[in-house]
């Protein structure tokens, strides 16, 4: 069965919406991961991690809070990375982090590998899809 005109929101009820979106502090018009006091005090006076900006940066969460439900407010979940560039990029998997964390941010890195596994954290880590090798087919 389909629908012979489609579901339309009211100018009406589209303007009540933005009005909501504009006076609610808590709204956000897109989806972040909040961060705990602890993690915002560790990167606090810290330079990205990645371009070495120092003014606007935030905490980033190595493993996504919604991957995890254990540990995510630790502040060793975090490093800090520029929310202009770096952080949207690593957010959508553009980023590799791992060159940067294996000498510098180690803690922050065995506490993920901790929290969500070896293979998972380096696909995470890295933005790359790691598979399995067949090595009866590599001899």
């Amino acid at each position: 069965m389909k629908r012979s005109v489609p579901l339309k929101a009211s100018p009406d009820k589209i303007r009540a919406f933005q009005q909501r979106a504009r006076t609610n502090s808590t709204y956000k018009p897109h989806a972040i991961s909040p961060a705990s006091r602890a993690q915002r005090a560790m990167v606090r006076g810290k330079p990205c991690l990645v371009c070495g900006e120092d003014r606007g940066v935030d905490p980033a969460h190595l493993i996504d809070r919604s991957l995890l439900s254990d540990g995510q407010d630790d502040p060793r979940a975090v490093v800090p990375l520029c929310r202009a560039t770096c952080h949207p990029a690593y957010d959508e998997h553009r980023l590799s982090l791992l060159e940067r964390l294996e000498t510098g941010e180690r803690v922050e890195l065995a506490f993920a590998v901790q929290r969500f596994g070896l293979l998972r954290t380096l696909e995470r880590v890295t933005g790359e899809r790691y598979r399995p090798v067949d090595f009866e087919a590599v001899s």
